[in-house]
């Protein structure tokens, strides 16, 4: 499933309700209008932001024609192999024939988990749930500035009710538009530390100038050394993402980062007694065949281990009773958000026969740390993970 993503309220629930229901989300999706500005243009910065604290992984796209470009990116990732079946959106009582036309020309299927309910319940149902958000922008006809950076909860249902009858409670008019801070989404939550009204096409917005993200223990990533303010989705393959952001470096220089988004991997280094398994490999990108321990991307929703597990198995046909991590670490930071997840396997057992069709060669602990000092096996996964697992 791909989600239709604007960083609001409604298409969080979407998700969520998605999800629950037993549906794998692969990607966000969030469109912005070249045409226009107005409630959801969010600065696409922060919404990457927001992704990457959900840790989904997040297409950006600017369009002329949302239909034109929706139906574009979804077959360019399905010619890739992403495999996708599904679109969800928050839509709640408008735009559902264009969706409908949509889902209908990719043969897909078209989910509107909140269609028809009434704003209160789905208001309700999003702060039961925990899910954290704030007002980013409202219509200055209706509702005040000083609206603005309002948080979603009891007080504010209440208050909107009195300001004004006529207001949709979810915003449904165009009344406001908000952002998703923290929920049962998110693996780390933003913190909102500045933010400046502006005034634009009848709209006052919320422009967010700082934020952190942290960790449910309080740990901060700071956003002050190079703040992102834009981000643009270049190349969307099977298993990579290409994307040019643009940065503000502290002492207010703009600079281009080419970016590599990658779902991230697990590495297994299998150990029978004083015996290492390698799996052999030919790599295109270098031309040549290396020797390396086996390891495989992250699919959508798996964890680590549950993918070290499956890379075994695919790649050598073994499964291990004991299963310890070693380390994560990331191989090359300064251009690729790829993360490695290392753990040793013990307790070998051979229970199926190889489907990778990979070579296995296995080789003595003191051998394999041989070929790592004489350079003959260069690959990082394999280095790190052999020197760790003692």
């Amino acid at each position: 499933m791909v989600v239709s993503w604007t960083g609001g309220k409604d298409g969080c629930l979407a998700c969520y309700r998605a999800l629950r229901a037993g549906y794998k989300v692969s990607h966000l999706l969030q469109f912005r209008d070249l045409k226009r500005t107005g409630s959801h243009a969010l600065n696409p910065a922060l919404i990457a932001t927001q992704a990457q604290a959900m840790g989904l992984p997040l297409l950006q796209c600017e369009f002329h024609s949302y239909e034109v470009e929706f139906k574009s990116i979804v077959r360019e990732l399905n010619e890739h192999g992403a495999g996708i079946t599904g679109a969800v959106f928050g839509h709640i009582h408008t735009h559902r024939k264009l969706v409908e036309r949509i889902c209908h020309d990719l043969g897909i299927e078209l989910l509107l988990p909140l269609w028809g309910r009434e704003s209160r319940a789905i208001l309700e149902e999003f702060i039961d749930a925990g899910f954290d958000a704030v007002v980013v922008s409202v219509r200055a006809a209706i509702m005040g500035r000083e609206w603005l950076g309002r948080t979603l909860g009891a007080d504010f249902l209440r208050e909107l009710q009195q300001h004004h009858p006529g207001v949709d409670l979810c915003g449904e008019n165009g009344e406001y538009h908000t952002l998703v801070t923290d929920g049962p989404l998110f693996k780390q939550r933003i913190k909102i530390s500045t933010g400046v009204p502006l005034w634009r096409d009848g709209y006052w917005h919320l422009a967010i100038t700082g934020y952190t993200l942290e960790s449910s223990g309080g740990e901060k990533k700071s956003m002050s050394e190079e703040q992102r303010i834009e981000s643009k989705q270049l190349y969307a393959g099977k298993v990579v993402q290409l994307r040019l952001d643009t940065v503000t470096l502290p002492d207010g220089r703009l600079k281009k980062r080419e970016i590599l988004v990658h779902p991230g991997a697990a590495a297994i280094v299998p150990v029978l007694r004083d015996r290492i398994l390698l799996v052999e490999q030919y790599r295109t990108a270098i031309d040549r065949a290396t020797l390396e321990i086996p390891a495989g991307t992250l699919e959508a929703g798996e964890s680590p281990e549950a993918c070290a597990r499956r890379e075994l198995m695919e790649e050598t046909g073994f499964t291990a009773a004991e299963w310890q991590k070693l380390t994560a670490y990331y191989p090359s930071p300064g251009y690729s958000s790829e993360l490695i997840h290392v753990y040793r396997a013990s307790g070998l057992e051979q229970v199926a026969e190889v489907t990778a069709e990979l070579p296995i060669h296995w080789l003595a602990r003191s051998e394999v740390q041989n070929r790592i000092r004489a350079g003959e096996i260069q690959d990082s996964k394999t280095i790190i993970g052999v020197l760790l697992a003692r």
